[in-house]
């Protein structure tokens, strides 16, 4: 197969709302899932180098729990770096 020549550059996505999905407990990032848009099996077929995960703060947080919700995904997210450290890291 002849290759594309776009090999050499690294593909970035810069906006993803899954940490919500994950926070919530409907899946982990490390799985390939037919809900959302972005898990790792999916960013390594598609040549995603570079990743940016949104910690949105749904509207029903704030304005009072909006740090504490920021928080959690902060939290949720590192987790699942340390459980995906083989794929992904910070």
């Amino acid at each position: 197969m002849k290759s594309s020549g776009f090999e050499r550059f690294i593909i970035a996505d810069c906006h993803c709302d899954t940490l919500i999905d994950v926070a919530e407990k409907k899946r982990g990032l490390g799985e390939l899932s037919r809900s959302g848009h972005v898990d790792i099996p999916r960013l390594k077929k598609g040549g995603v180098g570079i990743q940016f995960f949104a910690a949105f703060i749904e509207p029903c947080y704030k304005p009072v729990r909006a740090l504490e919700r920021a928080l959690e995904l902060i939290d949720v997210f590192l987790n699942e770096i340390e459980e995906n450290a083989d794929d992904i890291g910070l």
